[in-house]
């Protein structure tokens, strides 16, 4: 059944929410720069971090990275936990809404507009770049030896 305020063009209710548009948006990625943590007035935790996004675009038959940059903030408890894990070239995919920030230019006047993603989800996407990958020696566990009387077994049928 649809509702009445998708009828009237306001919106439509979805999980006791009622909205008007969708702003979802999601990329794959590597950090520009490690992140910056940094805390609000109210101490909440900012995480702002930067990815770098390729598309391939051919050129005079050849085929070339078209890099577009996107800013990206994460609030609160995980933006604390994720700050030691989001350094220059980590791979990520982040999902979350798209915002626009107005401000003018301090040297020309001239308005500017920053696209900011406000990450709700954030995975961890293979390793770091190949300049920078820390090695890290992670034993591998090895099994204990199988007793030679474990291999061993009869081979005449039982029945």
């Amino acid at each position: 059944m649809i509702s009445k305020e998708w009828k009237s063009g306001v919106g439509f209710m979805m999980m006791g929410v009622l909205m008007s548009d969708i702003n979802n948006i999601t990329l794959s990625g590597r950090l520009v720069k490690d992140s910056l943590l940094s805390y609000s007035s109210t101490n909440l935790a900012i995480l702002n971090f930067s990815i770098a996004n390729n598309i391939k675009v051919k050129r005079e038959g050849e085929w070339e990275d078209n890099a577009q940059f996107f800013n990206c903030v994460l609030f609160g408890k995980r933006a604390e936990t994720l700050f030691h894990f989001l350094s220059k070239g980590k791979q990520v995919v982040v999902n979350g809404s798209m915002r626009h920030e107005y401000y003018k230019n301090k040297h020309s006047e001239v308005n500017k507009i920053k696209s900011i993603i406000f990450v709700e989800q954030l995975r961890l996407f293979g390793a770091d770049s190949k300049h920078h990958n820390p090695k890290v020696d992670i034993p591998i566990p090895v099994p204990p030896p199988v007793p030679d009387s474990a291999c061993e077994f009869n081979e005449d049928i039982p029945f």
